[in-house]
């Protein structure tokens, strides 16, 4: 028999196929977004992903055969390495946890995988944001109510209401306004223009966890 000498990459991708192929049906992959901090990850919610766009709720759209095929869109990473998502707005990043023999409860335990964004696995977190131009991160240390207004928006009406479509629909809303703001839609000077992309990374975040499709 004829030996066939494989590359690196080739290796790697037969033994994630192996993996994929040979993983029960009745795991669980989890996935922990990475928010954006000065151009280095802060670890934020815990989700499960699934094709099923459009649907939030665990585990109505949160199958096994769904959460794995969102993994394998997203690249088939192994535990511990991080999936940079490229598209529009800032990029998103996430780390994959591995498996589980339950699902991520509740609402917010399930989020729809996003075709929009182009995926690449990297083994450093923090270079998820590294790329990221000039101005474009947001300086949490240069805005002093940094703090205070992230607590205060992310414990507000919205986010406390029986309401299906909440915070969802206000995160949207707020996502685009302050999209347009930061695009110069609305001029703005140095000190404002970071506020802005504060806000805009933190709703670009909270959308994360909370599965919005904005």
């Amino acid at each position: 028999m004829k030996k066939v000498k494989l590359t690196e990459s080739e290796l790697v991708h037969l033994i994630k196929r192996v993996i994929t192929e040979t993983t029960p049906t009745n795991v669980y992959r989890r996935w922990q977004g990475q928010n954006n901090q000065l151009g280095n990850c802060k670890p934020s919610g815990i989700q499960n992903f699934h094709m099923t766009q459009g649907c939030t709720t665990s585990p109505t759209c949160n199958t096994p055969q769904q959460n794995n095929d969102a993994w394998v869109a997203m690249g088939s990473p192994s535990p511990g390495e991080f999936v940079k998502g490229v598209g529009l707005g800032n990029p998103k990043c996430w780390k994959y946890l591995g498996t589980s023999p339950t699902p991520q409860s509740g609402a917010n335990g399930a989020a729809p995988y996003k075709p929009s964004l182009t995926f690449t696995t990297l083994t450093n977190c923090n270079d998820c944001f590294t790329s990221l131009p000039t101005g474009g991160a947001c300086d949490a240390t240069a805005w002093s109510g940094y703090n205070t207004w992230v607590s205060n928006w992310t414990n507000g009406g919205p986010f406390n209401s029986p309401n299906p479509k909440q915070p969802c629909t206000h995160i949207c809303k707020k996502i685009q306004q302050w999209t347009m703001m930061s695009t110069g839609t609305v001029p703005l000077c140095t000190n404002q223009s970071n506020v802005v992309q504060c806000k805009l990374d933190e709703g670009n975040n909270q959308s994360q966890i909370k599965g919005c499709n904005c």
